[in-house]
């Protein structure tokens, strides 16, 4: 299954890099990739690739795209939270701390 999702995106990307270099835009790469149910972190991850842009500059245009803005608006106060919360951390829980899997274990077990 894995190998099949693997090849799917291989070959979006591969559609999106010839699209892009017949003048396809990153708002319209952006847009397809969003029809074809490429996820926001492939979605990023495609148009960092295809159009040589630094994560962030990805992240802000894909994330700002009005495909994805209902969701990332809504996901937005979440995110937030949890930022914040991370920043209360103290140095030593924050070094525990290895993946974004583990915050969400830090703050459920201090919020209950």
């Amino acid at each position: 299954m894995l190998h099949v999702m693997q090849n799917k995106e291989d070959q979006i990307l591969q559609e999106i890099r010839k699209e892009a270099k017949e003048g396809m835009n990153i708002p319209s790469a952006i847009e397809k990739l969003s029809t074809q149910g490429v996820s926001i972190t492939h979605s990023i991850r495609i148009i960092r690739i295809v159009y040589g842009l630094s994560l962030a500059e990805a992240k802000k245009l894909v994330e700002n795209h009005p495909v994805w803005k209902e969701m990332t608006g809504s996901t937005r106060p979440y995110h937030e939270e949890l930022m914040n919360h991370l920043h209360e951390l103290s140095n030593e829980e924050r070094q525990k701390i290895s993946s974004y899997k583990s915050i969400h274990k830090v703050y459920a077990h201090k919020h209950g």
